[in-house]
């Protein structure tokens, strides 16, 4: 809480520089570590006292404002993501609140947090059907930051705004490491009899059926997806949501998915952005890839390391070591973004954003390789799952330049069976993978019908019910 640290940061003032910053960041690691204490709150970065409603409650925390004049001195890692959070939400126009919620125990019995945005549109009431958005892997909330006005003012909703656990600003807590993973799921099938040892499983490699997942593996798939799920429905019980409608980006349209098949009674509608992990490999490009693989060293190193657990994010620590971290990330930024109309000051917001969040300690980060084989497969592929326990109605959403094949969306939509539940899938032209940020002037409509259709078919329900 910075407020609680203020008093230390000026007893501090009087100590030499190099010792304040040690003592200082471990004070302010110490307190995010804690259970957050009310405050102000915060209304879109200004800091507003006001009268609790009924959305904060004992387990919901009001976060504090951080002045940026009050921060020159040193801010921690912590305190500047906040700082470049609210940042890239300073173009947001809708009230909303900046709120801790507790979303269970860590392994040591301490409390977690989500890192949440509450919109209150000026028509909002108590009965408001809940819109929840949840970004993709390696980002965090704000990067919707050209999408939430839109969402937040859909008559009859209201709208949260989530980090997942792990990732964002939210509690970053360690993320159970597969050995079965590690080894590439050598030692399980080691142990069926299918490799005999190092060199039969040199000589061997192409004759394992490296594409279907053993029963660890599998085991390990569904203890990654209940890191995040699990947190996810105790954020939902202390917000006080009840049935949703629930947006999801790439592997926030993965978890979305995954939670809706295990809980189709909380959910009114679900609506995927380029989500990963549906497909299975077809044959040919297991092939394909199988062949490259034998003859690039550098993809098969590129392979060792995602297995062996590297991250992304973890390069760009290590960049740190240099102090090129941050132009890292804006390197990237500039490339990802080079072909959007993104004026210079976006692209820098954007990249601090996601720049703060990514140095921040690893956790959830450390799901991908389990989740995902090397190459974004799904190692447990969403399709049969989807095709035997969709129930709820599915908007699939897609860039024109998206790496992610909406294939099977497609197939789904004319199929007799999953057209019942799921519609023909969108395709936004001058759009990639992050479709929402790169052409949110088509996207942004799309979002905007789909929530609306989805409330208003959901209001007819339940007055054919006579609720």
């Amino acid at each position: 809480n910075i407020r609680a640290t203020s008093s230390v940061a000026r007893a501090l003032s009087r100590v030499p520089p190099a010792l304040r910053r040690l003592r200082l960041h471990a004070t302010m690691a110490s307190v995010q570590k804690d259970a957050p204490r009310n405050g102000a709150g915060t209304v879109n970065g200004v800091d507003k006292d006001e009268k609790k409603d009924d959305i904060t409650r004992k387990k919901v925390f009001e976060q504090e404002c951080i002045s940026t004049a009050a921060q020159k001195w040193y801010p921690t890692k912590e305190e500047q993501a906040q700082l470049d959070e609210q940042k890239i939400l300073e173009s947001v126009k809708t009230p909303y609140k900046s709120v801790w919620v507790e979303c269970g125990m860590d392994v040591e019995g301490k409390p977690m947090y989500m890192n949440t945005l509450v919109f209150e549109a000026a028509d909002s009431k108590a009965d408001d059907i809940p819109i929840v958005l949840a970004h993709g892997y390696g980002a965090g909330l704000g990067i919707f930051y050209q999408n939430l006005d839109t969402l937040a003012n859909i008559p009859g909703t209201r709208l949260y705004a989530i980090d997942w656990i792990g990732m964002g600003r939210s509690s970053r807590v360690p993320f159970p490491i597969s050995d079965v993973i590690r080894d590439g799921g050598a030692s399980s099938r080691q142990n069926k009899g299918t490799i005999t040892g190092a060199k039969a499983q040199q000589a061997d490699l192409k004759k394992v059926d490296i594409w279907n997942a053993s029963a660890e593996e599998k085991k390990a798939v569904k203890d990654a997806e209940d890191f995040f799920l699990k947190p996810f429905e105790e954020w939902r019980k202390n917000v006080g949501i009840g049935e949703m409608i629930l947006i999801g980006h790439s592997l926030g349209g993965y978890l979305a998915s995954s939670y809706c098949l295990q809980n189709p009674e909380k959910l009114i509608k679900l609506i995927l952005l380029s989500p990963v992990g549906v497909p299975e490999v077809p044959p040919d490009k297991q092939r394909r890839f199988q062949e490259r693989m034998d003859g690039d060293w550098r993809l098969r190193w590129a392979k060792s390391l995602w297995e062996g657990g590297t991250t992304p994010q973890q390069l760009v620590r290590n960049f740190g070591w240099i102090g090129a971290s941050r132009w890292f990330t804006s390197s990237i930024v500039e490339r990802r973004f080079k072909h959007t109309d993104f004026d210079a000051e976006s692209k820098k917001s954007i990249a601090g954003y996601l720049h703060s969040i990514t140095i921040l300690p690893r956790s959830g980060e450390d799901c991908i390789s389990t989740i995902l084989k090397f190459g974004a497969w799904a190692r447990v592929p969403l399709l049969n799952r989807i095709k035997s326990y969709l129930k709820i109605p599915t908007v699939f959403i897609y860039g024109k330049n998206d790496w992610m094949d909406p294939t099977t969306a497609h197939q789904f939509s004319v199929d007799s069976e999953m057209s019942k539940y799921v519609s023909k899938p969108y395709i936004i032209p001058k759009g990639g993978h992050h479709m929402y940020l790169e052409n949110s002037t088509a996207c942004n409509p799309v979002l905007h019908k789909e929530v609306t259709d989805g409330v208003k078919s959901f209001i007819a329900k339940k007055k054919d019910a006579g609720e």
